[in-house]
């Protein structure tokens, strides 16, 4: 999975094949829980750029205990809230997608067939039309007879 603020970075085709909203079982996760993580510990940087091996390691170990205390307290009160949202969403987004579904005459299976054609319409753009190619290939011909006159 690409981290979905990652993955606008990666072409649409690989989007679709590893963006969090197109894997089953992934809900709203954003799938960036390692970058926080690791974003909370840069401030250890400036502290620990002279400490000597010991205590560099010693200050990093305690940050990410000390992270990893304040997450587990926090942890039930997370847990309860994204519950809680889920379900709020779950009765919210079904009533939408239904509506739409109706408004378009559209079933769930229309929705992956809509994912199977992107993939496929990608793919198909991998290479080169051959317009294009030809194009190229003519123009490295007409450079190929310039350098040649150049040199004669």
């Amino acid at each position: 999975m690409v981290g979905a603020f990652h993955g606008h970075a990666h072409n649409q085709r690989c989007q679709l094949d590893w963006h969090p909203m197109y894997i089953e079982g992934t809900g709203h996760t954003e799938g960036e829980g390692c970058e926080h993580i690791f974003s909370s510990s840069n401030e250890l940087a400036q502290s620990t750029r002279h400490a000597n091996p010991f205590h560099r390691h010693q200050s990093i170990e305690q940050h990410f205990k000390f992270w990893d205390d304040d997450k587990y307290v926090a942890l039930s009160i997370f847990l309860q809230n994204h519950y809680r949202e889920a379900l709020a969403n779950i009765r919210t987004l079904t009533a939408e997608l239904s509506a739409i579904k109706d408004a378009l005459n559209l079933t769930d299976t229309d929705f992956i067939c809509f994912h199977a054609q992107e993939c496929e319409y990608l793919d198909g753009l991998k290479q080169t039309p051959v317009k294009d190619y030809l194009s190229i290939c003519y123009i490295n011909v007409l450079d190929e007879l310039d350098e040649r006159h150049t040199h004669t």
